[in-house]
């Protein structure tokens, strides 16, 4: 009985440990707040209209998550953009642009 006590919570725990590596993605509304206060100094203190137009897969070698966004900036012409969100080493969620060469 003891061993099979032993052999769930072990099975428990790996399968708890595979599911939150996998499973975290930022929200809607974290994504899109984080996008607004990335541009905030950008435009002098003034929001930009974000919306999410495409959310892809988590890229296990990055450990983050690409969500393509249109981005409005104040009188001016929306454009595309590509974000990255990853988990620092705090724990928080925090955004990166992707960057060539």
């Amino acid at each position: 009985m003891q061993r099979l006590a032993v052999s769930c919570l072990l099975i428990s725990i790996a399968f708890s440990l595979n599911v939150g590596c996998t499973s975290w993605s930022p929200s809607d509304d974290e994504a899109v707040r984080l996008v607004k206060d990335y541009y905030l100094f950008f435009y002098s203190g003034k929001e930009v209209d974000v919306k999410i137009l495409r959310r892809g897969k988590y890229i296990k070698e990055d450990k983050c998550y690409p969500v393509e966004f249109r981005i409005r900036p104040p009188g001016q012409e929306g454009f595309r953009k590509t974000f990255y969100f990853f988990r620092n080493e705090q724990g928080s969620v925090e955004i990166r642009e992707f960057q060539v060469g």
